[in-house]
């Protein structure tokens, strides 16, 4: 169940907000292979915010539920292999964050 959050800044060129809304269905893809899921599972907000200068123009918050396959080291890979797609994309400087959500308290109704 990837949440996945991206927030533009309002400042990009148009062509790289429209390169990153294009990128999705590659993002979805990375992600359903790496960690598991189906594209079913998936929930995508893209979103154009003010930022500062001074902070990467592209931002990625995505939440999973912990597998026991789903290791810091794994999801870091995850992370390095979504941030240099959504770079080259955007042609800006992304972060990417990912946590992890308490399975006994998460719900999800569809």
């Amino acid at each position: 169940m990837p949440n996945v959050k991206i927030y533009v800044d309002q400042a990009l060129p148009a062509e790289a907000h429209e390169a990153l809304a294009t990128a999705l269905v590659s993002v979805r893809a990375l992600l359903a292979q790496a960690l598991g899921v189906g594209p079913e599972a998936f929930q995508f907000a893209m979103l154009t915010v003010y930022a500062m200068d001074d902070l990467p123009p592209v931002n990625v918050e995505i939440s999973i539920l912990p597998t026991p396959g789903r290791t810091r080291e794994k999801i870091k890979g995850v992370g390095e292999d979504l941030q240099r797609l959504l770079s080259a994309a955007a042609a800006a400087r992304v972060a990417v964050r990912i946590g992890l959500l308490d399975p006994q308290s998460y719900l999800a109704l569809k």
